[in-house]
This record gives structure tokens, C-alpha cells and sequence, in this order.
């Protein structure tokens, strides 16, 4: 059973400990914030008892019996928290963004591999059952050699995209996209010679992405309707 230890109890931090009630092996055993009308708020919602709850993350990894820390904390906290964590010997998970800086995430990465333990940003669209599915496809070279990769997602669900909402500049709601993409591609085409081309449309038309990375070499293969030719269709997201 891994024992879990969460900091942050804002918006995000919903998602991840119903992921963590739903998993057979893992048990929260410490949730912490330094707000602590909001800890407490987020604690009863999920029934995580109140010797579970800390206001100072120094004294969770202290006291609290503890495997993972999940850090779901803005990133100018991150490497901090990521320092603790780590001297105390716990494998952690951080939310993206990972971190501030290149520097600052190389520093992360140093840090963990010298105390031996774990360290993984919080990107989940590679788990999910659709990019599960094409990467085996692909490695199984149900198509053949590829040249070329064209992904394409639509996005319609966040209330962020409303036309009556601001749109940061420059807005990038891709980073999902970018790194299953990216997952899903590693070690199909040695040295780089597959180019990706990566579109996400969103409901107004100053939203649209398009990224491309790799090098073009032999021509054009599609990969349209891989999935659905192997009678996989996309369920119910609800």
C-alpha cells in the first residue's frame, strides 16, 4: 500500500485525490496546506481524517508515515518542495508547469537522483486509453513505416474557452497534446526522421495551434483511422 502525502489544496488538488481514493493501492496519509480554512474545507469533502492534515510541510514529512508527496502548488514553489521531499526520502509527483525555468527543472531532476528517489511531472493523457491504444498500434507497425504524423484534437469542454472570457497572451492549452504526442512517437523513427504535426482547434478561431517537430525524409504516410479500424471507438467522456 503506498501512503500518500498531498500539499495543496486548491482547485487542482480535487483531481488528483479522487485519482489517489480510486486506486486499490494507495491510501492518503497526509494532506497539507497553509490555508487552513481551505485544508480543512477539502479534507471533510473527501473524509481524510483530521490527524491526516498539516498547515507546515515540514512537520507532514516529519511526523506523517508517508511514501509519495504530490505537489500541487503553483511552480515558484516546486523546487523547494521538491528540495524537502527529497531529503526526506519521499518519491514525488509535481503539477505542471514543472518548473520556472529550464535551469530550475534540471536542478529538480539533480536533486531527486541523488536521493535516490522518484520524480515525475503530473501529465496523465499518456495513460489514457486512446493514446494507450495507438502507441501499441504503432509499435506493433500495424501501418508500416511512418514519415509523417498528423494529430488533430478538438477542444470544447473548458469553461476558459467562453467568448466572453480573456484570452491570455500567448494562450498554449497544449502541453497535453504535445507530450502524449511526443510519448506516443519516442523510438518510432531513429534520428529523428518522422515529422509531427500537431493541431488543436478550439471553439474560437484565435485558438488555434499548430506545432511541428522532427525532420521530414521520405514522404507522406497517414495514420486516419487507425483506432477505429481496429473497432475502438471513444466512449462516453462522462
Amino acid at each position: 500500500m503506498w501512503k500518500i502525502g498531498i500539499v495543496g489544496t486548491g482547485y487542482w488538488s480535487e483531481k488528483h485525490i479522487k485519482a489517489w481514493q480510486f486506486v486499490a493501492d494507495a491510501e492518503i496519509t497526509g494532506i497539507c496546506d497553509r490555508q487552513e480554512d481551505t485544508l480543512n474545507e477539502k479534507a471533510e469533502q473527501f473524509n481524510i481524517p483530521a490527524t491526516f492534515r498539516y498547515s507546515d510541510v515540514t512537520v507532514m514529512l516529519d511526523n506523517a508515515n508517508l511514501d509519495v508527496i504530490d505537489i500541487i502548488t503553483p511552480p515558484e514553489t516546486h523546487l523547494e518542495l521538491v528540495k524537502m521531499a527529497a531529503a526526506a526520502g519521499k518519491h514525488i509527483m509535481c503539477q505542471k508547469p514543472f518548473a520556472r525555468s529550464i535551469e530550475e527543472a534540471e536542478e529538480m531532476v539533480r536533486i531527486a537522483e541523488e536521493a535516490g528517489v522518484r520524480l515525475m511531472v503530473t501529465e496523465n493523457w499518456r495513460w489514457l486509453e486512446p493514446f494507450q491504444l495507438i502507441k501499441q498500434l504503432l509499435e506493433e507497425s500495424t501501418v508500416g513505416q511512418l514519415n509523417t504524423i498528423r494529430y488533430i484534437h478538438t477542444d470544447y469542454y473548458s469553461p476558459r474557452f467562453a467568448p466572453e472570457e480573456k484570452v491570455p497572451q500567448p494562450f498554449l492549452e497544449t502541453c497535453h497534446n504535445c507530450c502524449s504526442m511526443r510519448w506516443v512517437c519516442i523510438g518510432l523513427t531513429p534520428g529523428g526522421s518522422c515529422l509531427v504535426s500537431l493541431n488543436v482547434y478550439m471553439p474560437r478561431p484565435e485558438r488555434l495551434v499548430n506545432i511541428r517537430w522532427g525532420r521530414q525524409r521520405y514522404g507522406h504516410a497517414g495514420i486516419q483511422g487507425l483506432c477505429r479500424s481496429h473497432g475502438y471507438e471513444l466512449g462516453d467522456p462522462s
